[in-house]
């Protein structure tokens, strides 16, 4: 078969990622049907900044930050 290299690794993310979205639905559906459910306060500190205390965002920054590291690295021993 000539599917290529990657085609495995491509079926892999998709299986993934479909995965991903049931699990996420099924849990939105359970907690759509969950009575008497109330969110925590939010932190003053997180408030005040909700972008900079979001970890979703401090990881992308992170991930930024080491992916350019890693790229100033492959460009300096080239």
């Amino acid at each position: 078969m000539s599917e290529g290299p990657y085609f495995g690794l491509i079926l892999f993310f998709i299986l993934i990622g479909v995965a991903g979205f049931f699990i996420t639905m099924r849990i939105a559906y359970r907690n759509s049907k969950a009575k008497d459910t109330k969110d925590e306060d939010v932190a003053n500190g997180a408030r005040a900044h909700n972008v900079l205390m979001n970890p979703v965002f401090i990881v992308y920054i992170l991930a930024a930050i080491f992916v350019t590291g890693y790229i100033i690295y492959w460009i300096m021993i080239t």
